[in-house]
């Protein structure tokens, strides 16, 4: 079991890890040095909020984004920029050397692309950041899509273990398959 823990006036975290020994009688509490952290899509609308909430917890944080993107507001923050493509399998190992976590943000939606490209991104792009992060010992990768891929209008809450259905919305189905 992992969380942050607020250390007083709202303003300090220690992240905590509890350890269940085998039997389930006793915890351990260790605390964990603050992260050398990636975030792939690190340039995005969610990414800009996460590079801020990382850094002023303490910890270093590394974006990948793609070459072309504009950085400059990534590079005043001092975040180290690594330029490549989630698609691209062999421009991962240098970001993820030395991570201890990476947080996975990149990604396409929207309705006018080809579901091939949805594929490639979302599912290929994916396959390959969970690979480099295993190759390169990384200790969490956290997955985040968007609510898109269960549709709209569904009248209920969606929660993690939610059915996904097929709609026909071409960022869903070229998650799905």
């Amino acid at each position: 079991m992992s969380r942050w823990v607020n250390q007083g006036a709202g303003t300090s975290f220690t992240h905590v890890r509890h350890h269940r020994v085998a039997q389930g009688t006793a915890e351990i509490r260790q605390e964990t040095s603050l992260m050398e952290i990636l975030i792939t899509g690190g340039n995005g609308m969610l990414g800009r909020h996460l590079v801020s909430a990382l850094q002023d917890r303490g910890n270093t944080v590394r974006v990948l984004a793609m070459p072309f993107e504009e950085t400059s507001w990534l590079e005043r923050r001092g975040v180290a920029v690594h330029r490549g493509d989630i698609c691209q399998s062999e421009t991962l190992t240098a970001p993820m050397t030395g991570v201890r976590a990476v947080f996975h943000l990149a990604g396409t939606m929207g309705h006018w692309r080809q579901l091939a490209e949805y594929h490639a991104v979302n599912v290929i792009g994916t396959e390959n950041v969970c690979r480099a992060a295993l190759a390169e010992g990384v200790h969490r990768v956290v997955h985040v899509s968007s609510w898109a891929v269960y549709g709209m209008g569904l009248g209920e809450v969606v929660r993690e273990d939610y059915l996904l259905r097929q709609f026909g919305e071409p960022y869903a189905t070229g998650c799905q398959r």
